[in-house]
């Protein structure tokens, strides 16, 4: 992404800032408009852990990278059983307890 943004400011430094404007104003209109958007992953990206991890691998050194895993506690005095979401529906009692899925094959058509 650097390279690309030196590259836009080597071709025309004008054109450049104009585009970086123009997508932190869709950025800011998409996050005004409809706030309920969930970042995702790109939330938890953190530039400088990746730069500095990146540097470590171009330069031969082992990173170690850990995965957080949450771990709930087991109580003694607690049981837990699983149990039915759904209720039992006379209109779906013939179907499967699974979903269901269909395989589609095409054919090819020759038309002369």
């Amino acid at each position: 992404a650097l390279v690309k943004l030196l590259i836009m400011f080597l071709v025309h430094w004008g054109y450049a800032i104009a585009n970086i404007v123009v997508v932190f104003l869709v950025w800011s209109y998409v996050g005004h408009a409809n706030p309920a958007v969930k970042p995702g992953v790109s939330a938890e990206f953190k530039f400088f852990e990746w730069l500095r991890i990146s540097i470590l691998r171009l330069m031969g050194r082992k990173v170690y990278d850990y995965e957080q895993i949450v771990v709930t506690p087991v109580h003694p005095g607690v049981e837990t059983c699983s149990a039915q979401l759904n209720e039992e529906n006379e209109d779906f009692a013939g179907r499967r307890r699974y979903h269901q899925t269909a395989t589609v094959t095409g054919q090819f058509v020759n038309i002369d």
